[in-house]
């Protein structure tokens, strides 16, 4: 989330993806002015076009979804997705932009139970990296003696 992020868009040079522009749009009609940046938009894209096949996302802050779907909109259609918002319409919102793809899970609830929650949709969590207002916090650990699936989650930031 960056302040003034929602207001950024409509003067940015940036190409935006249309589900970004649309989870902007759904940040516009909620008045919420802490969409991520589209500088920062782009650097996540990149990250998270890196990942590798069947690997798995963690994000604190989902907002109405625009680093989310910054992220969603360059990674391999393998890679899954877990976001966590605590506003009840913001997740539904994000909900509705993501209702049409299976490998996004929204969720409304704390941050600091997103570890829980990526537990929930992969069998092992041992390196879910989420960023909250810009900071990034290290990986969530787990034990797991399933090598294949360790080197499968994969760590990103929104």
């Amino acid at each position: 989330m960056s302040m003034g992020g929602t207001a950024s868009y409509e003067t940015t040079d940036v190409v935006v993806p249309p589900l970004v522009r649309a989870a902007v749009s759904a940040a516009t009609e909620l008045d919420f002015p802490l969409c991520c940046r589209p500088e920062i938009g782009r650097l996540i894209s990149v990250l998270a076009a890196g990942v590798p096949a069947g690997g798995r996302i963690g994000e604190t802050g989902t907002g109405t979804g625009a680093g989310l779907a910054w992220m969603v909109s360059t990674a391999r259609p393998d890679v899954k997705f877990v976001s966590i918002e605590l506003d009840v319409d913001r997740t539904d919102a994000a909900r509705q932009l993501f209702a049409d793809r299976p490998s996004v899970t929204v969720i409304t609830g704390d941050s600091a139970t997103i570890g829980d929650h990526a537990r929930s949709i992969c069998s092992c969590s041992t390196g879910v990296l989420a960023a909250e207002r810009g900071r990034i916090h290290p990986p969530i650990r787990s034990k797991c003696s399933d090598r294949a699936e360790r080197s499968r989650l994969t760590t990103s930031s929104r």
